[in-house]
């Protein structure tokens, strides 16, 4: 009788398990909501790029956070770049590209913490013609028989300062992640002619920092543009003290450069520069993917603004050399003082997405620079820059393992990955630990103004 008795009590008690467990954890858990999943774009003509955005709502006690996407390479998915708080709302924008006439069904799959099973989002309609031009948008977030052809966007590049329009400034615009429009303001005014739909737009000037208008929509009714720029602080050089003794004084003779025990030394840290006493000389090398995949406004753009802020803080004992890699690898900047800032930042200016991968042999060019470069008690490290498309072949793990561990040249390997989909990051992440580094993905403007220079402190940290 006990011994049933027992039974019965084991079995009570893993049914109580099994039905509260879930339960408790669907009280913590967020929920995906989407307020319409399926998108007919009707009958389109002339169509170039369409858009259409799925707008969701976080229904669930925690934050919503979009993992990844699947769907064909005629569509171009943005996510949302933060957590989606309870309660609240976000949406994702669905890019297709047609490349024939004709019905089309696409589909995008999404895969998000609130479930182990992916939300599909379905895109179908009837394209009756193509377009000439690829980055022609037809928003079907509006109304698209509204759809006006070649209004001309213009604006002002200005000193934000001084409010004084800054002359030879340039303004690049995106569509659909792709780079559609790029222009330079003679006098800082800029006019453009675009078709009307969503654009991000990037505002650069030599010797300032850059702006940023994401996500704007543009028709013949949108206001003139006004990018309001930072100019970078310049590099003020100390002269040297020197002390001339008065008594012994001969106007034939040069002053020595002493200091007199009585005059407080005065400091190499310069303002806007990474302190002399704090960190050591610094020997970085980019390796820097350029192959067709970085086209994406959150992978090439972000790369420059990381590498633009890091490089204004080095200072005359650093060393930088960048190489990049698509068909090929190349030095694109030689072995370079960092005092030289203006000749880094128009080499980082030239870099443009194309063609394919060429890691590899990117990777021997970045390790031989590192070595040629290489600085005693100092930092040397590799900083390789993708997003994530890179085939780690045997040779380049036995280099890599070589330079980590290395006793009379130790360098080291910090991977930075770029892009939406993190899966395929993951070879980074193995990379930076076999090169004794550390691992960092970038998908915001936030991030890419800090994580770079805050891996170079860390790892120059006297």
């Amino acid at each position: 009788m006990n011994a049933c008795f027992s039974k019965m009590r084991i079995l009570v008690l893993i049914l109580f398990v099994l039905v509260i467990k879930p339960v408790f954890t669907q009280e913590n858990a967020s929920h995906l909501n989407f307020e319409v999943s399926h998108t007919s774009l009707w009958k389109v003509s002339n169509a170039g790029t369409l858009l259409s955005k799925f707008t969701f709502k976080n229904t669930g006690n925690a934050v919503l956070y979009i993992l990844r996407t699947e769907h064909e390479r005629s569509v171009t998915v943005i996510l949302p770049q933060h957590g989606i708080e309870a309660n609240d709302t976000g949406s994702i924008r669905v890019y297709y590209s047609p490349d024939r006439k004709g019905k089309f069904n696409e589909k995008i799959i999404v895969y998000t913490n609130a479930s182990d099973k992916p939300a599909v989002l379905k895109l179908s309609g009837d394209i009756k013609s193509l377009s000439s031009s690829p980055q022609e948008c037809y928003s079907f977030i509006l109304d698209n028989e509204a759809q006006i052809r070649n209004p001309r966007c213009e604006g002002t590049v200005i000193n934000k300062e001084t409010k004084l329009p800054i002359a030879g400034s340039k303004v690049y615009i995106y569509s659909s992640n792709q780079l559609v429009g790029k222009t330079t303001t003679p006098n800082g005014d800029f006019s453009i002619a675009l078709n009307i739909g969503l654009y991000d737009f990037m505002a650069t000037a030599e010797g300032y920092d850059t702006a940023y208008k994401d996500e704007t929509y543009f028709n013949k009714n949108t206001p003139r543009l006004i990018f309001e720029l930072s100019q970078r602080k310049a590099k003020t050089i100390l002269p040297p003290t020197v002390a001339i003794d008065s008594k012994k004084h001969d106007t034939t003779k040069t002053a020595t450069k002493t200091e007199p025990k009585d005059t407080p030394l005065v400091s190499r840290n310069q303002p806007g520069l990474l302190s002399y006493d704090e960190y050591k000389p610094n020997n970085i090398v980019f390796l820097i993917d350029i192959s067709s995949s970085m086209q994406g406004k959150d992978r090439l753009p972000l790369l420059k603004i990381s590498i633009n802020k890091m490089i204004s803080q080095l200072r005359d004992i650093d060393n930088i050399t960048i190489i990049t890699y698509a068909d090929r690898a190349k030095v694109l900047v030689p072995s370079t003082n960092a005092n030289m800032k203006e000749e880094i930042y128009k080499g980082i200016d030239t870099l443009k997405a194309y063609g394919t991968t060429a890691g590899s042999k990117g990777l021997d060019l970045a390790y031989q620079m590192a070595a040629q470069s290489y600085i005693i008690d100092a930092n040397n490290q590799i900083i390789l820059a993708t997003d994530g498309a890179f085939t780690l072949k045997r040779k380049d793990q036995k280099v890599i393992r070589k330079f980590a561990k290395g006793k009379s040249k130790k360098i080291t390997l910090t991977t930075v990955g770029f892009g939406s989909e993190k899966t395929s990051l993951k070879t980074l992440e193995e990379m930076s630990q076999e090169g004794n580094g550390n691992y960092i993905y970038i998908n915001s403007i936030e991030l890419a103004e800090r994580a770079m220079l805050e891996e170079i402190k860390h790892n120059s940290k006297r």
